[in-house]
């Protein structure tokens, strides 16, 4: 405020929670941004950092839950056209999955990766898919990290890792 910088709540939350406690990362992350036209904004955050959308994200969860191989695969192609690396796309569905365990109530808490704005997304998912299959996605989806970190074809790993938890799932 004292810089005349202009900022919204969710971009500085969003940029506590990327520097997992380091002050000069987010300092640093700050400084960057700071010198943008609009300020510090949730998209420009997400820009910088090369966050992946969580609307995206909820739409691959969501073809997960409905069983459908097609939506999960344009999910994913969507993702690549956006410019996400399949390793970032990982990390976003580990901590929607993590989110969702966390899910006990309707309150949102500070504790969760995933934005206030998509809350009723996870409730709407917690409702519908039981904790069980929730730990097994993301059992799966922690171990291929290994895979797609150290693969030529990293986009093929996800793809085919995902349609497998479908197979598992019948």
């Amino acid at each position: 405020n004292h810089e005349g910088i202009v900022y919204e709540d969710i971009a500085i939350k969003l940029i506590a929670k990327r520097a997992n406690g380091g002050m000069r990362d987010a300092q640093s992350i700050l400084d960057q941004l700071s010198l943008l036209q609009d300020g510090i904004t949730k998209k420009n955050v997400e820009d910088l950092l090369g966050e992946v959308s969580e609307k995206s994200l909820i739409e691959l969860i969501n073809g997960l839950i409905d069983k459908k191989p097609e939506s999960i695969l344009k999910s994913c192609s969507q993702l690549y056209d956006d410019g996400n690396e399949p390793i970032a796309i990982l990390e976003g569905l580990l901590n929607i999955t993590r989110d969702l365990l966390l899910k006990t109530n309707e309150n949102y808490s500070d504790l969760f990766y995933t934005s206030e704005d998509f809350q009723d997304d996870l409730n709407n998912i917690s409702k519908k898919v039981h904790k069980a299959i929730i730990i097994n996605w993301h059992s799966n989806l922690k171990n291929i990290e290994y895979q797609i970190k150290n693969s030529s074809q990293p986009r093929l790993w996800l793809e085919v890792l995902l349609l497998g938890i479908l197979s598992e799932e019948n």
